[in-house]
């Protein structure tokens, strides 16, 4: 008794196009059909999305955002009218509650030129704000510690949505060109 010889056949499916396209291309089981779609994008690992994201620019930047927030409202403090309504480890709470505002930023924030005008605009806000916060006369320095980080959380929440409206245009135009 003979055993066919006829080679075997891959099942039906997907499969990367014979003719060299990037596109896959439907195998019924026995013959390629007119059917094609593109290849599915491939994700980068959690480790890969976490060292792009964490980037020593980003990082660098990140810590001098929060720096640049510790040392104004510091010296803010130090140059504070003698009956300014401020603690005096005030500053220091002011950078801790800025830290979500530049985490999110490093995280969220994928287009460069976005990141770091997100981070200047927000830090000169934290800055400006912080220092009339640490030279309050009034009873609204409380007030202040917390809505300077808000402002800033804000900011970083408007430059995402730049940078995501600003990565969307350019998927349209590379598709259509």
């Amino acid at each position: 008794m003979r055993v066919n010889d006829s080679p075997v056949l891959p099942g039906q499916g997907w499969y990367p196009d014979p003719a060299g396209s990037a596109r896959l291309r439907f195998w019924d089981g026995s013959q390629w059909t007119v059917h094609y779609s593109d290849a599915p994008s491939t994700r980068p690992s959690t480790a890969e999305f976490w060292r792009a994201r964490l980037a020593a620019w980003r990082v660098a930047v990140g810590v001098a955002w929060v720096v640049a927030i510790a040392v104004a409202s510091r010296l803010a403090l130090e140059d504070r009218p003698q009956f300014a309504d401020v603690a005096a480890d005030a500053w220091l709470v002011l950078a801790v509650f800025s830290l979500p505002a530049v985490v999110l930023a490093i995280a969220v924030v994928r287009t460069p030129l976005i990141f770091v005008t997100t981070a200047v605009v927000s830090c000169a806000s934290s800055v400006i704000n912080g220092w009339s916060t640490m030279r309050d006369t009034h009873s609204t320095a409380a007030l202040g510690v917390l809505a300077t980080p808000t402002l800033g959380l804000i900011i970083v929440a408007i430059g995402w949505g730049l940078d995501v409206a600003w990565r969307a245009l350019r998927r349209t135009f590379r598709t259509t060109a």
